[in-house]
């Protein structure tokens, strides 16, 4: 059964992407690092999927500052691997293109996000990036 996600807590996410986006010794890091810091890491495919809401482009970052590459059309299917929640509290998630290797960070206003329970465990994982 697909339900759609009304809404993800934030105050860990916004606790762990501070924690993971400082370097060595407890110094921040620089506005582009934290503003576009690529490819998150990640083991392996999240659960769930976005429909893109508009035309709306993939970023390289989570943050509309992060250059933006493959416009994606109304329609577009995309998988869910991870999320984070950025300086300003909105939540990007790190996609790819259904069908395509496509893949970058998507902000969650920009789609419908539905859960899916892809592993069989009886509920929807996000995972964190």
């Amino acid at each position: 059964m697909k339900v759609v996600r009304q809404a993800l807590t934030t105050a860990m996410a916004t606790i762990a992407l501070g924690a993971a986006l400082t370097v060595g010794g407890g110094a921040a890091a620089s506005a582009t690092t934290e503003a576009c810091p690529g490819s998150p890491n990640h083991d392996a495919n999240g659960e769930g999927y976005g429909l893109v809401v508009g035309v709306h482009s993939l970023r390289t970052g989570p943050s509309v500052e992060c250059s933006a590459k493959n416009n994606l059309p109304s329609g577009t299917k995309v998988w869910l691997w991870c999320y984070v929640t950025n300086s300003s509290h909105h939540t990007w998630w790190w996609v790819r293109e259904a069908d395509q290797a496509n893949s970058g960070w998507m902000y969650e206003g920009n789609m419908t996000v539905y859960e899916y329970d892809d592993n069989g465990n009886g509920h929807w994982d996000a995972r964190h990036c």
